[in-house]
């Protein structure tokens, strides 16, 4: 699924979740970094469209919680050249809403927001 031109995103089916590719704009080096952004799925049509505006880095947005995001990240590295990222150079990372994001991906200890949020 080589980047196109005037189609900034689409959305793949990732086993076990839906999830949205966003392109970096035509400016961005052939091999992107890319980010895959975990985020809560009530607040996933928001998260697309603030990153719909990032350039320069391809996106993967998942609406779910916990090992989703590794699963994610794995398939991303192993699909990147044809989704023009750089296997290299792959960030996943979580937003989430506190208290429900505290501990989602697995981190430990837990940061002490989140000791306080919940």
């Amino acid at each position: 699924m080589p980047r196109r031109s005037g189609t900034p995103s689409t959305e793949l089916r990732l086993p076990g979740v839906l999830a949205r590719v966003v392109w970096p704009g035509a400016e961005a080096p052939a091999l992107s970094p890319a980010l895959v952004l975990l985020v809560d799925p009530a607040e996933a049509d928001a998260v697309y469209r603030a990153m719909a505006d990032v350039r320069g880095v391809l996106s993967l947005i998942v609406p779910s919680r916990g090992e989703d995001g590794m699963a994610a990240g794995e398939w991303l590295a192993d699909h990147a050249a044809e989704l023009g990222a750089d296997a290299e150079r792959i960030v996943v990372a979580a937003v989430y809403s506190a208290p429900a994001g505290c501990g989602a991906v697995g981190s430990s200890p837990s940061p002490p927001e989140c000791s306080r949020a919940m």
